[in-house]
């Protein structure tokens, strides 16, 4: 889905006019959002740190942009949650790029009261990338109840009648807390060695498989105290009937799972104070 963002000129009227009547030390933007070199160059005239938090890989299809590559290193620092593009980041000549992962809304993504009709065995919520699509369609032929949500499921007919539709916050947490298991892929369209549902689903009280990446190891450690892995559509489902059979490992898992996230300093909270000790340091 495309993201609507004011034009250049207009989003660049706004900033300059923002930074003249206040006293504004830095300026961060994320992902896309049409913040041009020009400007970087003119706000760093005025002693004004930037920074740009990648949500997306530049590189990928949907993202990428000449006016976007070129305004890039114009940036102070730029902070990418995926370690994959970091020394395609150090090549276009950014001063500085910083490993920075994804994190949760704590206002957003809590524990619910499950809902009976929206009760399913295994939930995963995003987007309809065709490399996910024999994920979900070996869980459903293993008789396995699959609540998926996110956009162009319908797309694939073997996840076409799967499909859930999109799903707001509300949704989002009624559907995962009425799950019994809660499956994490990361996008390789995005280079992702982790994604925003790593932490969410913990967040919301959701026992986990996790698919088996670097950036998944670092953070959750050896299999069975915090999630299982696995790295095959037919592990995948191994992993979930796992689970599915044994709720005390579901339980022991969701509630290792949860104390780790939502003790550890992994809100975007915690990440912005990160981001603003690089942009202005004491």
């Amino acid at each position: 889905m495309a993201q609507k963002f004011p034009h250049p000129d207009r989003l660049a009227r706004a900033i300059q006019k923002a930074c003249d009547r206040h006293p504004i030390r830095a300026v961060l933007v994320t992902g896309i959002a049409p913040v041009e070199a020009p400007l970087l160059a003119e706000l760093r005239q005025r002693g004004i740190a930037t920074g740009n938090f990648l949500t997306d890989d530049p590189w990928q299809p949907f993202c990428c942009s000449r006016w976007l590559l070129q305004a890039l290193p114009v940036y102070d620092v730029l902070f990418t949650p995926r370690r994959a593009n970091m020394t395609d980041l150090q090549k276009l000549g950014a001063p500085q790029v910083v490993h920075l992962p994804f994190a949760y809304d704590p206002d957003l993504f809590f524990p619910v009261a499950p809902v009976p009709t929206m009760a399913s065995d295994v939930f995963f919520a995003g987007g309809g990338d065709r490399d996910r699509v024999p994920y979900m369609a070996a869980l459903a032929a293993a008789g396995i109840q699959v609540g998926l949500y996110g956009g162009y499921w319908e797309r694939f007919p073997e996840t076409r009648a799967l499909a859930r539709g999109m799903a707001d916050p509300v949704t989002l947490r009624q559907a995962a807390c009425s799950a019994k298991v809660g499956i994490c892929l990361v996008r390789r369209a995005n280079r992702d060695g982790h994604v925003m549902r790593t932490y969410e689903l913990p967040a919301l009280g959701l026992s986990m498989v996790a698919e088996d990446t670097p950036e998944h190891r670092d953070l959750f450690r050896e299999e069975g105290t915090h999630v299982l892995y696995f790295t095959t559509p037919e592990t995948a489902v191994a992993q979930v009937q796992r689970l599915l059979a044994d709720p005390a490992l579901r339980q022991t898992l969701a509630q290792n799972n949860h104390r780790r996230i939502c003790n550890g300093g992994h809100t975007y909270g915690d990440r912005l104070r990160t981001m603003r000790s690089h942009l202005m340091p004491p």
